[in-house]
């Protein structure tokens, strides 16, 4: 993890601010791979798994979900016969910055990493 977390920030300096910002890396359906909080000392390997972006950084969530960025989709289990819901991510082609638009609660720039179905946040 500390090793992707290097990574980051010599391909996004930007990382490396963290009095200011904070990185992230999730893949296509919103699961988290590179969070700050999984560099913490105390967290624990089964922290850092199966963690959704709807759970670690609420208002991005929300404001991605608000602009059909992140689709919430359903499809039916017949081995367990219930309904599961999923996320799937859908971006324009240039991803998303709200870091310059003004607005207070969500600032963010979210892009695609390029040949990967991961995406790196700020």
């Amino acid at each position: 993890m500390l090793y992707l977390h290097r990574l980051l920030t010599k391909v996004y300096p930007m990382c490396e601010q963290t009095k200011a910002y904070s990185c992230f890396v999730m893949d296509s359906a919103g699961f988290l791979i590179m969070h700050e909080d999984f560099l913490l000392s105390s967290t624990a390997a089964s922290d850092a798994e199966y963690v959704h972006i709807t759970e670690k950084d609420k208002y991005i969530a929300e404001d991605l979900i608000k602009k059909s960025y992140l689709v919430k989709r359903e499809c039916r289990d017949l081995e367990e016969i219930r309904k599961k819901s999923f996320y799937e991510v859908h971006l324009p082609p240039g991803g998303v910055d709200t870091l310059r638009s003004g607005v207070t609660c969500s600032r963010y720039q979210l892009a695609q990493i390029i040949g990967t179905n991961a995406y790196i946040g700020l």
